[in-house]
């Protein structure tokens, strides 16, 4: 099974890659310095290099792609939040989102399914509510990051590619 990722190289990235490769997945990493990405992954995987603005045209040479994982995002925890990073947070997974959908609309890559990050911060801050997926979203900076990312994502428009959120 051949699945590509994009995001692959931060916490959640890194630990599924390694959980794929142990269990004979294909691998490919979308990333926008291989090198480093290499020196971080090591050399089971396969890279593409994006620079997150093209047309992902590359990604018509990889033949077909089983599923689609989107992991892609700034980290939310590691500087404050100033408008400058608040607009790089939004962006970074909406443009990426975006590029992976236009890819898929466009048929360069014919995923099976694609698999979008989303988080609980969808919901807004609820302290220690228990809450359902079919909560309405919260109205704070991160439910319409989460927003703005999911419906994004929902923009596949081919019968043959399900979309899933991942809260």
């Amino acid at each position: 099974m051949k699945v590509l990722i994009f995001g692959g190289t931060g916490f959640v990235g890194r630990n599924l890659t390694q959980e794929l490769l142990e269990n004979g997945y294909q691998v490919y990493i979308v990333t926008r310095n291989p090198p480093k990405t290499s020196s971080t992954i090591g050399n089971k995987v396969q890279l593409i290099q994006w620079d997150n603005i093209s047309p992902l045209t590359s990604l018509k040479n990889i033949g077909a792609i089983d599923a689609v994982i989107n992991l892609a995002g700034e980290s939310i925890g590691n500087r404050r939040w100033s408008e400058s990073v608040k607009e790089e947070i939004i962006a970074s997974r909406v443009r990426t989102t975006q590029g992976i959908v236009n890819a898929i609309n466009d048929g360069i890559i014919q995923p099976k399914v694609l698999i979008n990050a989303s988080a609980v911060g969808y919901y807004g801050p609820r302290g220690d509510e228990e809450i359902s997926e079919s909560e309405k979203p919260g109205q704070d900076f991160l439910a319409q990051v989460c927003q703005a990312w999911e419906k994004e994502a929902y923009k596949v428009q081919r019968d043959s590619t399900r979309v899933v959120t991942m809260r």
